[in-house]
């Protein structure tokens, strides 16, 4: 019975392996992204090799043919890497700016790594009145200035400056970019509470 429960997994498990082998290659000839699945198919065909005393030990193989497991293994230290990049314990500065339709938060982390979070509700429509997306991230770097932060947008024409003046934080507008140019998304000069 464990015999034939191990060539399912095994059949299934390589399946997967092999779906995410060709991942790449589908990617190439579709033109759209073919995401691999992680530890998965490594999982399943390892436990179906397990079942074989004759292969048993080398089911740990598994995980290295699995082009998913493998990516997830060598891309661990960038996701950990970003994950504490952006961890509230290395937040110095939180601006956030509400209007009746959007959120916009500015989060400026040590390292001058800064973070721009935007959210509008209800969904913006565009010229040919396609709806835009309603929620996005844009990064950055930004350092201080004699009046407050400079923050420059990856792929922006100039940097935002945030300067204070009485206590009331205020920004220049965001200047365009290639990826921030949709018109619901350039913000005007704008007062912002700072949080942190």
């Amino acid at each position: 019975m464990s015999q034939v429960l191990g060539i399912i997994l095994i059949l299934f498990g390589g399946y997967v392996v092999v779906m995410n082998g060709l991942g790449p290659f589908l990617t190439f000839w579709r033109g759209r992204h073919e995401s691999p699945v992680p530890l998965f198919g490594g999982l399943i065909l390892a436990i179906g090799l397990y079942q074989f005393e004759a292969v048993g030990n080398l089911a740990w193989l598994a995980f290295v043919v699995d082009y998913g497991t493998m990516g997830l293994i060598i891309a661990a230290p960038l996701l950990i890497r970003e994950f504490w990049q952006i961890s509230r314990l290395n937040l110095v500065h939180h601006f956030e700016y509400s209007a009746t339709d959007r959120t916009v938060e500015i989060r400026l982390y040590r390292r001058n790594y800064a973070v721009i979070d935007f959210n509008i509700d209800p969904a913006a429509l565009d010229e040919s009145d396609e709806a835009l997306p309603c929620g996005g991230s844009r990064t950055g770097r930004w350092q201080t200035s004699n009046t407050g932060f400079s923050i420059q947008l990856e792929d922006a024409d100039g940097p935002i400056e945030l300067v204070e003046s009485n206590g009331t934080w205020r920004s220049s507008a965001i200047p365009d970019s290639t990826t921030w140019s949709i018109s619901p998304f350039k913000l005007a000069p704008a007062e912002w509470i700072r949080k942190k």
